[in-house]
């Protein structure tokens, strides 16, 4: 997964990490191999990261504790930011002979 700072700003680790996991039980083998799955989970985690900001109240974020920390002041919920999730599924694939003898 890769992603823009607007996701880690509005969630942290362990939320992102549990909603792969979650998300990866619920598919077939628990594997993501396609790109339908691919799109759906990260939309999952867009709007998990767009909810924190839009719905603030009594949610804590990464971005409310750099702000505490920095400023020593308090902020409500999420920062509104550019949001953006990429999803890559490694496969692997075997190679013919042909190929392998080039």
């Amino acid at each position: 997964m890769s992603a823009t700072d607007g996701v880690f700003d509005n969630l942290f680790q362990h939320e992102i990490l549990s909603m792969i996991s979650d998300f990866r039980k619920i598919q077939e083998g628990s594997k993501l191999t396609s790109q339908a799955q691919a799109k759906e989970l990260s939309s999952i985690l867009v709007q998990a990261a767009i909810d924190k900001f839009k719905n603030p109240k009594g949610k804590k974020t990464p971005y409310q504790r750099k702000y505490k920390k920095t400023y020593n002041a308090t902020w409500e919920g999420g920062k509104e930011d550019d949001i953006t999730v990429l999803i890559t599924i490694a496969r692997k694939i075997r190679v013919g002979k042909a190929l392998r003898e080039q």
